[in-house]
C-alpha cells in the first residue's frame, strides 16, 4: 500500500536509493556552480555568477524522478541563496535561475521554492554505502554558508525521517489489520509506533550536540526564509510569494497526526498544516489525506482495551517530542532574537513559538 504514495518501505518518506550527486551532462553547469556554491555566496559573489549562468529553459531530459529532484534541490538552493545572498532580499530571481525552477517544480508538483523535500529528504549521502542513514554516517550534498552546524541540522531531520520509515511501516500493518479487527496486531505494531517516537525525540535532542543557537539564527535560519514578493524573471505570474522551509513540510509529522486522529482546533494552525501539503511530494501529501479519512484506529480504540491504552502511550511520546521541539525553538530562535535580527516569524512564515504551543495543546487534548 505505501509504495502506492511513493513511500518507501525500507527509507519511508526518504527516496528508496541515495540522491544523486550529479545531473547528465547538459546541466553540468548547475553541478558546477554547485560545486562551488558556498565559497561564491561567502564572498558575496555568488549573484553576479548566477546572473552570467547561461539559461536552461528545456528540462525535457530529466527523466527520472530522482533527476527532477537533484535539480530541484539545486535550483532551489541557488534561488534561496540568490535572494537573501546578503540577508536582504534582492527581490527577483534571475531568469538563469528562475525559468528551469519553475519548469522542474511544475514537474515535480511542487511550488518553485526550498522545502523540507528537497533540502532534508534529498539532501544526504551515506559515507559507509552499506551503513545506516543515520548521524555519523550521512553528509549533506549541498548547504549555504557550510559547516558543522549547517549540515547537522539538515541531517538531524534526515535521521528522523529515517526512523519514521518503521513508523510508517507499522502503520500499512494497522491499515491492514484493521480491515480484520485483528486487535492484537494493531496492539503490536502501536507499541513498536511508541519505540519509534521515543527513538524520535532522541534523536531530535541530539540537535544540541552540533548545532549553536547563534550560528543557526544567524547564518543559517535567514536562508530558510520566505519569499515575500518576488519576481521570477522570465517567469509568468508575478511577483510570487511561498513560504519558506519549515518542518511542518514533514509529511512524517502530519502522518501521525492523521493516523492518531489528532485534530488542530485552532483555525490559523489548521489551515497552516494544510497549505504545508502543497509543499510535499504529492504523493506523500495524498497518504496524510488517506490516513485523514480512513481513520484505521478508531474502531480498535473503540473496541479494545489494549489498543486504547498503547494508543494513549503512543500520544503521550509525541507529546514528549511535541515538548523537545518547542525547547529547541525557544533556545534557537526566541532567546537569539534581537532589536536588529530578521524578527520572530519563522522560516515558514508563522511564528513558531505561539505555532506550536498550539500544536502541542492540541495534541494533549486528543489523549
Amino acid at each position: 500500500m505505501l509504495d502506492s504514495y511513493n513511500i518507501d518501505i525500507a527509507n519511508g518518506f526518504l527516496p528508496a536509493h541515495e540522491p544523486l550527486e550529479a545531473l547528465p551532462d547538459e546541466f553540468g553547469i548547475w553541478d558546477s556552480m554547485a560545486r562551488n556554491f558556498s565559497g561564491l555566496l561567502n564572498a558575496g559573489v555568488f549573484r553576479t555568477q548566477a546572473e552570467a549562468m547561461p539559461i536552461i529553459d528545456d528540462v525535457s531530459s530529466l527523466q527520472t524522478p530522482m533527476e527532477l529532484e537533484r535539480a530541484m534541490l539545486l535550483l532551489s538552493i541557488f534561488g534561496h541563496g540568490f535572494v537573501w545572498q546578503d540577508y536582504e532580499s534582492s527581490g527577483y530571481v534571475p531568469e538563469s535561475i528562475a525559468i528551469p525552477w519553475t519548469l522542474v517544480a511544475e514537474q515535480l508538483g511542487r511550488p518553485p521554492t526550498l522545502a523540507h523535500a528537497s533540502l532534508v529528504l534529498n539532501n544526504w549521502k551515506k559515507l559507509e554505502p552499506n551503513g545506516s542513514i543515520k548521524l555519523g554516517n550521512l553528509r549533506t550534498l549541498i548547504q549555504f554558508h557550510g559547516g558543522l552546524d549547517e549540515s547537522w541540522f539538515y541531517l538531524v531531520t534526515t535521521e528522523i525521517e529515517a526512523i519514521g520509515a518503521g513508523v510508517l511501516r507499522q502503520f500499512d500493518r494497522i491499515q491492514q489489520a484493521a480491515q480484520s479487527d485483528d486487535f492484537q496486531q494493531i496492539e503490536n505494531s502501536l507499541e513498536m509506533v511508541r519505540e519509534s517516537l521515543v527513538a524520535l525525540n532522541t534523536t531530535l535532542n541530539r540537535m544540541y550536540e552540533n548545532c549553536d543557537p547563534y550560528i543557526f539564527y544567524n547564518r543559517i535560519r535567514p536562508f530558510l526564509a520566505s519569499f515575500e514578493n518576488i519576481e521570477y524573471r522570465g517567469c509568468k505570474q508575478n511577483p510570487r510569494s511561498y513560504f519558506g522551509g519549515s518542518a511542518a513540510q514533514s509529511s512524517l509529522l502530519q502522518a501521525i497526526d492523521a493516523m492518531f486522529s489528532i485534530e488542530h482546533q485552532e483555525e490559523q494552525s489548521r489551515s497552516y498544516l494544510v497549505k504545508m501539503r502543497g509543499y510535499m511530494p504529492t504523493g506523500h501529501a495524498a497518504y496524510i489525506d488517506a490516513l485523514e479519512n480512513d481513520k484505521p484506529l478508531a474502531h480498535a480504540i473503540e473496541q479494545h482495551n489494549g489498543c486504547r491504552h498503547i494508543h494513549t502511550a503512543c500520544v503521550d511520546a509525541l507529546i514528549e517530542f511535541r515538548q523537545s521541539h518547542l525547547k529547541i525553538v525557544a533556545q534557537y530562535v526566541s532567546s537569539q532574537m534581537s532589536q536588529t535580527g530578521p524578527g520572530h516569524i519563522g522560516t515558514g512564515g508563522t511564528d513558531p513559538m505561539v505555532f506550536l504551543k498550539q500544536v502541542a495543546k492540541d495534541t494533549t487534548s486528543s489523549v
